[in-house]
């Protein structure tokens, strides 16, 4: 057996040392989403009480409002989040949401109430191979999924075009005391439907 020698000991310790400084690194590249994957809030569903702050831009992590959304335009993608704290649930993917509102005046009247001002929520995840759902067809007034063309109905979220053959999955809302939140946990199924 080779002894060890002075070279080798180097090397050794050259290895464990870069080794730890890349794990280091790496660490640094794990966004916070991923980091708080285990967290428990992080990952619940949204519950009813929820606010729903901005995800993404100037205003990440503020509490979205109605006057934020504007009528028959793109949606708006939101985390619900802890109405206390208003730390995002955002350790889920099938937890963002889009906000999508519409003129008071078109809602059929036997829709059902689960929209506050005129805005809808619905899970962004395409139904048909997850995707987010991120577009508007203004000529046809639907919501759509850029990834394979997919349109959904802002009102009810039903698929309406393309290869989705179920609906988003809708997050019901209400207004209390001046600000939107969740008044109902998800009513339908989340994501793709699982392949057999």
């Amino acid at each position: 057996m080779n002894k060890p020698t002075d070279r080798s000991r180097v090397l050794a310790c050259r290895r464990d040392v870069l080794c730890a400084g890349s794990a280091a690194a790496l660490a640094t590249f794990v966004t916070p989403a991923q980091a708080e994957d285990d967290d428990e809030e992080r990952s619940k569903r949204p519950h009813p009480g929820d606010v729903l702050v901005f995800s993404t831009g100037d205003r990440q992590g503020q509490v979205a409002a109605p006057k934020d959304v504007e009528i028959n335009d793109n949606p708006v993608i939101v985390w619900p989040a802890d109405p206390k704290t208003k730390t995002p649930r955002d350790g889920s993917r099938f937890n963002q949401v889009l906000l999508v509102k519409v003129d008071a005046g078109s809602l059929p009247e036997s829709a059902p109430d689960r929209s506050a001002d005129g805005v809808f929520a619905y899970s962004a995840v395409c139904t048909h191979q997850q995707c987010t759902v991120v577009g508007w067809r203004d000529e046809k007034h639907t919501l759509y999924c850029p990834c394979h063309e997919s349109e959904f109905d802002p009102v009810t979220g039903k698929n309406v075009f393309g290869p989705a053959t179920r609906p988003l999955a809708q997050l019901p809302l209400k207004m209390e005391g001046g600000t939107m939140v969740v008044s109902h946990t998800f009513i339908g199924k989340l994501g793709a439907p699982v392949a057999t």
